[in-house]
């Protein structure tokens, strides 16, 4: 037991003496990293994400109620934030186009005021051309307007068709007037909704607070290349040494894990303080507790890594390799929501993703507890991964 103490003791103790290194690593990250993050936010949020949507209106004729439509349609909430309608005819929207003016068109069809009363509801031919982000927010837009319509449309069918089959047809001017209202009441919660509620594509994080947490955990796995020389796997022959004084490799992998997670902590704590300072972070002892956490999830990720490749040069080139892959993939670039479905579902299982997603209780406090867990087991995975490795 005193043997596997003192080996502890010295393990700690060599890791104190990269201190320097780790002190000129951790200014050159954080130096990089800050530089890296304000050009990024400066070409991914600059003065405007998304300019006004200009879109042409073709009408089928001079017929005032079609103008009432459009403009009722101009003035909800979701619309009048983005977009502009300009009445124009078909000459005039292929001159628009072709000078890039106007992002679509609705060409509206004659007799589409009797339509929708009758219930024939001619369709309104959209035309979008282009690939550009505002292109794409239109026709989401258009989709999300067919799909209301859609659903409100089939209520009604579904609603008439119960009451001819139940031969009660006197009661469908009523049931179309209650779920006319019933519409009308959920489209004014609608624009309630769109006033008050903020959706974002960094979840319950701000922007700031998203690729904070995200250069911190990027920060803290490449914070272990200025001390590899501290990570590099011991000889055969050293390993063999220290088998005959009863230390194995679960005691060897706990005493080198601990040393890097102590270093890991102490530049840790400085790009934390860093952040506290900038307003991105709240300084408290929850949430140095889950700093300290943090470490030694990353320290136990980045043993793992160099036990693997089995020297130092190979370490930090998989580490570095491996590390900025995974970070795009578990959404720490772009966030999640703009990555392909099938990169997004696998990505909740990166370890990066789960390292961002116990990163972000240093902002939202103990209200989330529960995602300690998943960095927890994470510990618990990398540090067996390691041990298997040290066995080989």
């Amino acid at each position: 037991m005193s043997q596997r103490l003192n080996y502890w003791r010295l393990e700690v103790k060599r890791a104190f003496f990269r201190l320097p290194q780790l002190a000129a690593g951790a200014v050159i990250l954080t130096l990089f990293l800050g530089l890296t993050a304000s050009f990024a936010g400066e070409r991914l949020y600059g003065d405007s994400a998304l300019g006004r949507i200009t879109i042409g209106v073709i009408l089928s004729g001079e017929d005032e109620q079609e103008k009432m439509l459009v403009q009722m349609l101009s003035h909800m909430e979701s619309v009048e934030s983005i977009c502009d309608f300009q009445y124009m005819t078909e000459a005039e929207a292929e001159e628009a186009f072709r000078n890039h003016k106007i992002y679509g068109a609705l060409y509206l069809p004659e007799g589409l005021i009797q339509g929708i009363i009758n219930g024939s509801n001619p369709p309104i031919r959209v035309r979008l051309e282009g690939g550009g982000l505002e292109n794409r927010i239109f026709k989401e837009l258009t989709q999300a307007g067919a799909r209301i319509l859609g659903s409100a449309q089939a209520g009604i069918y579904a609603g008439d068709q119960l009451l001819h089959e139940s031969e009660m047809e006197e009661r469908i001017g009523q049931l179309e007037q209650d779920l006319n209202e019933i519409y009308i009441n959920n489209s004014l919660n609608r624009e309630n909704l769109f006033r008050e509620t903020q959706v974002s594509a960094t979840g319950d994080l701000s922007p700031l607070q998203f690729y904070g947490t995200s250069i911190l955990i990027l920060y803290l796995l490449l914070l272990s290349v200025p001390v590899s020389s501290y990570l590099k796997p011991e000889s055969a022959v050293m390993a063999q040494k220290l088998k005959l004084l009863g230390i194995g490799a679960w005691t060897g992998t706990a005493a080198k894990l601990t040393g890097l997670w102590i270093l890991m902590l102490i530049g840790g704590l400085l790009f934390f303080a860093a952040a506290c300072w900038a307003g991105i972070f709240l300084w408290s002892p929850f949430a140095l507790g889950i700093l300290a956490l943090l470490c030694l999830g990353t320290a136990a990720m980045a043993l793992f890594i160099f036990e693997a490749a089995g020297n130092g040069m190979g370490g930090i080139i998989l580490l570095f390799l491996g590390t900025v892959v995974l970070h795009l993939f578990s959404g720490g670039i772009l966030p999640s929501v703009f990555l392909p479905n099938t990169v997004r579902e696998i990505s909740v299982f990166l370890p990066n993703a789960i390292l961002m997603k116990g990163a972000g209780l240093l902002v939202l406090g103990p209200d989330q507890m529960a995602w300690c867990l998943p960095v927890a087991g994470l510990i618990l995975f990398f540090y067996i991964l390691t041990v298997g490795v040290r066995r080989r």
